[in-house]
């Protein structure tokens, strides 16, 4: 649409207001507010369907459903602690929830896990599309992450951010 779907996303990311200081739960739900507007089903079927393209995007899957905020706390806490140690731990604690346009190209490296962190594909579809985006941008404390994922394993998904804040993964030539 022209960057037009872009526009929109920063006008309402720039436009939320809370009075005081808003919980997790509060701020999921403007989020996910605005997130229903932006992303129609006109538009999700474009994106899902694209011929050239295909979105793909990462979630950090806890295996405790509807986390308290002290379970949250503890699992960031853990996760960096983790990471600082070594890396692979942090799959003692969370997997990789890969969000995916399938299917995947051949000999993607999306097709499989590509390090030491349990990865799960979970197929992208317009009954999933917005619980995964908006848990995909879900910082913990910040925001309150998403459970029951349609077409997920069990477990909550916070941002994807706490295994991979940047990869590079090289893809196959033409």
């Amino acid at each position: 649409e022209d960057g037009q779907t872009y526009r929109e996303l920063i006008h309402e990311y720039i436009e939320q207001r809370y009075e005081g200081r808003p919980t997790p739960g509060e701020v999921s739900d403007v989020c996910r507010d605005y997130l229903s507007r932006l992303f129609t089903p006109k538009r999700i079927e474009s994106i899902l369907s694209h011929p050239q393209f295909q979105l793909n995007f990462t979630t950090a899957l806890m295996a405790r459903e509807f986390p308290t905020k002290w379970n949250t706390l503890a699992s960031v806490v853990l996760a960096t602690l983790y990471n600082a140690v070594d890396r692979r731990l942090l799959g003692l604690h969370f997997r990789r929830a890969v969000f995916s346009t399938l299917p995947h190209p051949q000999n993607s490296p999306l097709a499989t896990s590509w390090d030491a962190i349990p990865s799960i594909t979970v197929p992208l579809t317009s009954r999933n599309f917005l619980p995964g985006i908006l848990a995909t941008g879900s910082i913990p404390t910040v925001l309150s992450g998403e459970s029951n994922i349609e077409g997920s394993d069990s477990g909550h998904h916070f941002d994807g951010g706490l295994l991979d804040y940047h990869f590079e993964l090289e893809a196959p030539g033409p």
